[in-house]
């Protein structure tokens, strides 16, 4: 169920979610590079960019429950959050196998 009445367009609204859907896809692309080393057993850089895909995947998980409500949480937020903790802890390991 969105926040937006049928039928307006808030500029806030396209606003924030134009900006939380570019930090969506760079979180997203990091998120890949992250899990594309981890399966090719390659050690991950836990880098400046790394950490704005973290602040950008904040971003952009709080624009989608902001409009969306407490289901985007659920359906939207969680599964990559869990990914990318799992793939973190892979790394975590292999680095320290290493």
């Amino acid at each position: 169920m969105s926040v937006f009445n049928p039928g307006s367009a808030d500029v806030l609204f396209i606003v924030l979610a134009s900006l939380g859907n570019i930090a969506g896809a760079y979180a997203i692309i990091i998120l890949w590079l992250l899990v594309g080393s981890t399966i090719k057993e390659k050690v991950f850089l836990f880098s400046r960019r790394f950490k704005a895909g973290i602040i950008c995947g904040v971003f952009a998980s709080l624009a989608l429950v902001y409009i969306y409500g407490i289901w985007a949480l659920a359906l939207g937020v969680a599964p990559p959050v869990i990914a990318a903790l799992h793939f973190v802890y892979l790394q975590m390991n292999m680095q320290k196998n290493a």
